[in-house]
C-alpha cells in the first residue's frame, strides 16, 4: 500500500484486551509496543491506542463495553472507539 500510494496516511488500531481474551493481555502489549515502534519512523502512520477505553484506572476490564459473550464491544464501547478515531483522524486530516 504504502509503496503505491506513498502520501496515504493509515491509521491503525491497537489489539485491545477483552473479556474473553483478558489472558491474552500480555501479548497484545508485547505486540502493540513493537507496532507502535515501529510506525514512529513514518508521519503517515498513526497509532491509536484503543486499551485506554476498554481498561478501568486500576488496569481491570470494562465489562460493560462489551456484548454478552465478552469478545467484541457493545453500542457503549463502540462509541468510546469512535470518539478516539475520530480524534486522530482530525490530526491525520490536517
Amino acid at each position: 500500500l504504502k509503496e503505491s500510494y506513498s502520501d496515504c496516511k493509515i491509521i491503525y488500531l491497537s489489539m485491545k484486551p477483552s473479556v474473553a481474551r483478558w489472558e491474552m493481555r500480555s501479548e497484545f502489549k508485547d505486540g502493540n509496543a513493537k507496532i507502535k515502534k515501529m510506525m514512529e519512523a513514518d508521519k503517515n502512520l498513526y497509532y491509536v491506542e484503543t486499551t485506554k477505553i476498554v481498561l478501568n484506572k486500576d488496569g481491570t476490564i470494562r465489562k460493560e463495553l462489551f456484548i454478552e459473550d465478552g469478545s467484541l464491544l457493545n453500542e457503549k464501547g463502540y462509541k468510546e472507539l469512535a470518539n478516539l478515531v475520530r480524534s486522530v483522524l482530525e490530526k491525520a486530516l490536517r
